[in-house]
């Protein structure tokens, strides 16, 4: 039986890691606008201004994928993180610099690669309102394995209303290297 790879959504650990927002709507609306975009923004990319997000908790640290705003998908890394994962991930995505509270250098993580990668016909969907055929996420997934091969960081089309996915070479890298910060909760799939 061949074994199927496993995938994470991104998500940053917000409850336990420091997060920015962006100074001004205009930057926030820019940066969510371009994790929908497929090519390099490097040539025309002016660096955000972040600002540390509030938080209840004193006890939240510095990690090295800070969440951004309310927009998870949308990665914020620390250059080591950048350092150790670009081996894996440069082919599909650029790493853009951004302008930050924190000391050392941060980059926002902008994924080139949108994937035709699941296959309809088996994937469990979630619909609102019930009934009304309106996808609103993914409950059980089901990937294609030819469309994610050899993909490590990859977006699905907006329709099905997710976020950014990684694989287990993602996070053993992650592992390896002692970065902190993500949420690892592999997404379910179809049996």
């Amino acid at each position: 039986m061949i074994q199927k790879r496993q995938f994470f959504e991104y998500v940053p650990d917000s409850n336990n890691f420091t997060g920015v927002v962006f100074e001004d709507d205009e930057y926030h609306e820019r940066i969510v606008d371009s994790h929908f975009q497929n090519h390099s923004l490097a040539r025309e990319w002016l660096a955000p201004i972040c600002i540390e997000a509030a938080s209840d908790s004193a006890s939240q640290r510095l990690g090295d994928f800070p969440s951004v705003s309310d927009f998870c998908c949308v990665p914020l890394i620390r250059q080591c993180a950048w350092n150790a994962l670009e081996p894996l991930i440069s082919k599909d995505c650029e790493a853009l610099p951004v302008k930050h509270p924190f000391e050392g250098q941060y980059l926002l993580l902008h994924a080139l690669r949108t994937v035709e990668a699941l296959d309809d016909a088996k994937c469990e969907f979630k619909y609102y309102p019930p009934g009304s055929g309106k996808v609103t996420g993914v409950k059980k997934f089901a990937f294609r394995p030819d469309a994610v091969r050899d993909i490590h960081i990859f977006k699905l089309p907006r329709r099905y209303q997710c976020g950014l996915f990684i694989d287990e070479k993602f996070k053993s890298v992650c592992d390896s290297h002692g970065l902190v910060g993500l949420l690892f909760t592999p997404v379910q799939q179809v049996e």
